[in-house]
Protein backbone atom coordinates (compact mmCIF):
# COMPACT_ATOMS: atom_id res chain seq x y z
CA UNK A 1 0.00 0.00 0.00
CA UNK A 2 2.87 2.37 0.78
CA UNK A 3 4.42 1.66 -2.64
CA UNK A 4 1.11 2.30 -4.40
CA UNK A 5 0.64 5.66 -2.67
CA UNK A 6 4.22 6.66 -3.47
CA UNK A 7 3.81 5.72 -7.17
CA UNK A 8 0.54 7.66 -7.34
CA UNK A 9 2.19 10.78 -5.95
CA UNK A 10 5.06 10.51 -8.42
CA UNK A 11 2.53 10.15 -11.25
CA UNK A 12 0.74 13.30 -10.08
CA UNK A 13 4.04 15.19 -9.89
CA UNK A 14 4.86 14.22 -13.48
CA UNK A 15 1.32 14.78 -14.86
CA UNK A 16 0.77 17.79 -17.13
CA UNK A 17 -2.26 19.77 -18.18
CA UNK A 18 -3.29 20.05 -21.90
CA UNK A 19 -1.33 23.30 -22.04
CA UNK A 20 1.85 21.47 -21.09
CA UNK A 21 2.12 23.01 -17.63
CA UNK A 22 2.59 20.74 -14.60
CA UNK A 23 -0.77 19.65 -13.22
CA UNK A 24 0.35 20.40 -9.66
CA UNK A 25 1.88 23.78 -9.05
CA UNK A 26 2.99 25.98 -6.20
CA UNK A 27 2.20 24.84 -2.67
CA UNK A 28 0.34 21.70 -3.79
CA UNK A 29 3.36 20.51 -5.78
CA UNK A 30 5.68 21.16 -2.84
CA UNK A 31 3.39 19.31 -0.43
CA UNK A 32 3.09 16.34 -2.80
CA UNK A 33 6.89 16.17 -3.07
CA UNK A 34 7.26 16.18 0.71
CA UNK A 35 4.65 13.43 1.03
CA UNK A 36 6.52 11.30 -1.52
CA UNK A 37 9.77 11.71 0.43
CA UNK A 38 8.02 10.82 3.69
CA UNK A 39 6.55 7.68 2.16
CA UNK A 40 9.99 6.64 0.90
CA UNK A 41 11.38 7.15 4.39
CA UNK A 42 8.51 5.16 5.90
CA UNK A 43 9.25 2.26 3.60
CA UNK A 44 12.94 2.31 4.58
CA UNK A 45 12.13 2.48 8.30
CA UNK A 46 9.63 -0.36 7.94
CA UNK A 47 12.29 -2.49 6.25
CA UNK A 48 14.78 -1.74 9.04
CA UNK A 49 12.20 -2.56 11.69
CA UNK A 50 11.32 -5.85 10.00
CA UNK A 51 14.97 -6.84 9.66
CA UNK A 52 15.76 -6.12 13.30
CA UNK A 53 12.58 -7.86 14.44
CA UNK A 54 13.71 -11.00 12.60
CA UNK A 55 17.13 -10.84 14.21
CA UNK A 56 15.50 -10.36 17.58
CA UNK A 57 13.37 -13.46 17.20
CA UNK A 58 16.40 -15.50 16.15
CA UNK A 59 18.47 -14.31 19.10
CA UNK A 60 15.51 -14.92 21.39
CA UNK A 61 15.40 -18.56 20.30
CA UNK A 62 19.13 -18.93 21.00
CA UNK A 63 18.73 -17.46 24.47
CA UNK A 64 15.83 -19.80 25.22
CA UNK A 65 17.87 -22.83 24.19
CA UNK A 66 20.85 -21.79 26.36
CA UNK A 67 18.97 -20.83 29.50
CA UNK A 68 17.66 -24.36 30.12
CA UNK A 69 21.05 -26.13 30.21
CA UNK A 70 22.46 -23.34 32.35
CA UNK A 71 19.66 -23.92 34.88
CA UNK A 72 20.42 -27.66 34.92
CA UNK A 73 24.14 -27.03 35.48
CA UNK A 74 23.37 -24.67 38.33
CA UNK A 75 21.22 -27.33 40.01
CA UNK A 76 23.92 -30.01 39.56
CA UNK A 77 26.61 -27.78 41.04
CA UNK A 78 24.47 -27.23 44.12
CA UNK A 79 24.42 -30.99 44.71
CA UNK A 80 28.13 -31.63 44.11
CA UNK A 81 29.51 -30.21 47.39
CA UNK A 82 27.54 -32.75 49.43
CA UNK A 83 28.74 -35.66 47.29
CA UNK A 84 32.28 -34.78 46.29
CA UNK A 85 33.64 -35.81 49.71
CA UNK A 86 32.78 -39.42 48.91
CA UNK A 87 35.18 -39.24 45.97
CA UNK A 88 38.15 -38.19 48.10
CA UNK A 89 38.84 -35.15 45.92
CA UNK A 90 38.98 -31.50 46.98
CA UNK A 91 36.88 -29.86 44.32
CA UNK A 92 36.15 -26.60 46.14
CA UNK A 93 38.16 -24.44 43.74
CA UNK A 94 36.74 -26.27 40.73
CA UNK A 95 33.21 -25.78 41.93
CA UNK A 96 33.81 -22.10 42.65
CA UNK A 97 35.23 -21.52 39.18
CA UNK A 98 32.41 -23.41 37.49
CA UNK A 99 29.79 -21.56 39.46
CA UNK A 100 31.36 -18.17 38.62
CA UNK A 101 31.46 -19.04 34.94
CA UNK A 102 27.86 -20.12 34.86
CA UNK A 103 26.77 -17.00 36.71
CA UNK A 104 28.56 -14.91 34.09
CA UNK A 105 26.84 -16.78 31.25
CA UNK A 106 23.48 -16.41 32.96
CA UNK A 107 24.01 -12.67 33.49
CA UNK A 108 25.02 -12.17 29.86
CA UNK A 109 22.01 -14.10 28.60
CA UNK A 110 19.73 -12.12 30.88
CA UNK A 111 21.15 -8.87 29.48
CA UNK A 112 20.78 -10.12 25.92
CA UNK A 113 17.19 -11.15 26.59
CA UNK A 114 16.46 -7.62 27.84
CA UNK A 115 17.80 -6.06 24.65
CA UNK A 116 16.02 -8.37 22.21
CA UNK A 117 12.68 -8.59 24.00
CA UNK A 118 9.91 -8.05 21.44
CA UNK A 119 7.90 -4.98 22.33
CA UNK A 120 4.12 -4.86 21.87
CA UNK A 121 2.60 -2.44 19.37
CA UNK A 122 1.41 0.88 20.70
CA UNK A 123 2.68 2.97 23.63
CA UNK A 124 5.30 1.30 25.82
CA UNK A 125 7.17 2.20 28.99
CA UNK A 126 10.75 1.32 29.84
CA UNK A 127 13.31 1.54 32.61
CA UNK A 128 16.31 3.52 31.36
CA UNK A 129 18.54 2.34 34.19
CA UNK A 130 17.78 -1.32 33.55
CA UNK A 131 18.34 -0.89 29.81
CA UNK A 132 21.70 0.82 30.41
CA UNK A 133 22.78 -1.89 32.86
CA UNK A 134 22.03 -4.59 30.27
CA UNK A 135 24.06 -2.73 27.63
CA UNK A 136 27.02 -2.35 30.02
CA UNK A 137 26.93 -6.02 30.90
CA UNK A 138 27.18 -7.08 27.25
CA UNK A 139 29.86 -4.53 26.30
CA UNK A 140 31.94 -5.58 29.31
CA UNK A 141 32.41 -9.00 27.70
CA UNK A 142 34.67 -7.48 25.04
CA UNK A 143 36.46 -4.72 26.94
CA UNK A 144 40.23 -4.70 26.72
CA UNK A 145 42.27 -4.31 29.94
CA UNK A 146 43.02 -0.71 28.89
CA UNK A 147 39.39 0.38 28.74
CA UNK A 148 36.93 0.72 31.59
CA UNK A 149 33.35 1.92 31.88
CA UNK A 150 32.63 4.37 34.68
CA UNK A 151 28.87 4.03 35.13
CA UNK A 152 26.68 6.26 37.26
CA UNK A 153 23.20 4.82 36.81
CA UNK A 154 20.54 6.34 39.03
CA UNK A 155 16.87 5.59 39.53
CA UNK A 156 14.90 7.61 37.00
CA UNK A 157 11.26 7.93 35.90
CA UNK A 158 9.85 5.55 33.32
CA UNK A 159 10.31 6.62 29.71
CA UNK A 160 8.11 6.08 26.61
CA UNK A 161 10.63 3.66 25.13
CA UNK A 162 10.98 -0.09 25.72
CA UNK A 163 13.98 -1.55 27.53
CA UNK A 164 15.04 -3.43 24.41
CA UNK A 165 14.98 -0.41 22.11
CA UNK A 166 16.69 1.92 24.57
CA UNK A 167 19.22 -0.75 25.51
CA UNK A 168 20.16 -1.16 21.84
CA UNK A 169 20.70 2.61 21.59
CA UNK A 170 22.98 2.66 24.64
CA UNK A 171 24.78 -0.46 23.39
CA UNK A 172 25.52 1.25 20.08
CA UNK A 173 26.85 4.38 21.81
CA UNK A 174 29.11 2.29 24.05
CA UNK A 175 30.38 0.24 21.13
CA UNK A 176 30.91 3.42 19.15
CA UNK A 177 32.95 4.83 22.03
CA UNK A 178 34.92 1.60 22.37
CA UNK A 179 35.76 1.72 18.66
CA UNK A 180 36.89 5.35 18.94
CA UNK A 181 39.18 4.59 21.91
CA UNK A 182 41.39 2.42 19.71
CA UNK A 183 44.53 0.91 21.26
CA UNK A 184 45.17 3.85 23.58
CA UNK A 185 42.38 2.92 25.98
CA UNK A 186 40.98 5.00 28.78
CA UNK A 187 37.64 5.49 30.52
CA UNK A 188 34.18 5.60 28.95
CA UNK A 189 31.75 7.51 31.14
CA UNK A 190 28.10 6.51 31.23
CA UNK A 191 25.50 8.40 33.21
CA UNK A 192 21.75 7.98 33.58
CA UNK A 193 19.95 10.72 35.51
CA UNK A 194 16.71 12.63 35.82
CA UNK A 195 16.85 15.88 33.90
CA UNK A 196 14.25 18.64 33.51
CA UNK A 197 11.38 16.30 34.33
CA UNK A 198 12.63 13.71 31.85
CA UNK A 199 15.59 11.37 31.59
CA UNK A 200 19.09 11.99 30.22
CA UNK A 201 21.61 9.31 29.29
CA UNK A 202 25.14 10.46 28.49
CA UNK A 203 28.03 8.48 27.04
CA UNK A 204 31.39 10.25 26.90
CA UNK A 205 34.82 9.18 25.68
CA UNK A 206 38.18 10.81 24.99
CA UNK A 207 39.08 8.81 21.90
CA UNK A 208 39.19 9.77 18.26
CA UNK A 209 36.47 9.82 15.63
CA UNK A 210 34.31 6.73 15.25
CA UNK A 211 34.66 4.70 12.07
CA UNK A 212 32.50 5.68 9.09
CA UNK A 213 30.76 2.29 9.08
CA UNK A 214 29.15 3.22 12.40
CA UNK A 215 27.38 6.28 10.96
CA UNK A 216 24.40 4.21 9.80
CA UNK A 217 24.09 2.75 13.27
CA UNK A 218 24.05 6.24 14.78
CA UNK A 219 21.33 7.35 12.36
CA UNK A 220 19.25 4.32 13.35
CA UNK A 221 19.80 5.09 17.04
CA UNK A 222 18.63 8.67 16.41
CA UNK A 223 15.53 7.39 14.65
CA UNK A 224 14.68 5.05 17.55
CA UNK A 225 15.06 7.85 20.10
CA UNK A 226 13.07 10.34 18.03
CA UNK A 227 10.31 7.77 17.55
CA UNK A 228 9.95 7.73 21.35
CA UNK A 229 9.66 11.53 21.45
CA UNK A 230 13.27 12.15 22.45
CA UNK A 231 16.48 13.44 20.94
CA UNK A 232 19.99 12.04 20.45
CA UNK A 233 22.90 14.42 19.89
CA UNK A 234 26.60 13.95 19.25
CA UNK A 235 28.52 16.81 20.85
CA UNK A 236 32.23 17.69 20.92
CA UNK A 237 34.09 17.06 24.16
CA UNK A 238 36.62 19.48 25.59
CA UNK A 239 40.06 17.98 25.15
CA UNK A 240 38.99 15.64 22.36
CA UNK A 241 36.58 12.78 22.02
CA UNK A 242 32.81 13.02 21.95
CA UNK A 243 29.76 13.18 24.18
CA UNK A 244 26.50 11.52 23.18
CA UNK A 245 23.36 12.75 24.91
CA UNK A 246 20.01 10.95 24.84
CA UNK A 247 17.14 13.09 26.14
CA UNK A 248 13.76 11.42 26.68
CA UNK A 249 10.55 12.71 28.24
CA UNK A 250 9.06 10.93 31.22
CA UNK A 251 6.28 8.49 30.40
CA UNK A 252 2.79 9.84 30.92
CA UNK A 253 1.21 8.78 34.18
Amino acid sequence: MVDECRDLLHALLEARAPSGEPLLQGEMRERAGLCAEELAGSRERAAIDARFAGLGRLAGAVVHELMNPVAVLQADLELLPSRIGDLGVDGTALLAGSRAGIERISAALSALRTLIREEPPGPVEGDARRAAEAAVRLVSLRLSPLVRIDADLREVPKVPCGDGTLGQVVLHLLMRSLDAMGVEGGPIRLQCREDAGGVAIEVEHGGGVAADDLQLGFSLAQYLVERAGGQLESLPREGGGARYVVALPAARG
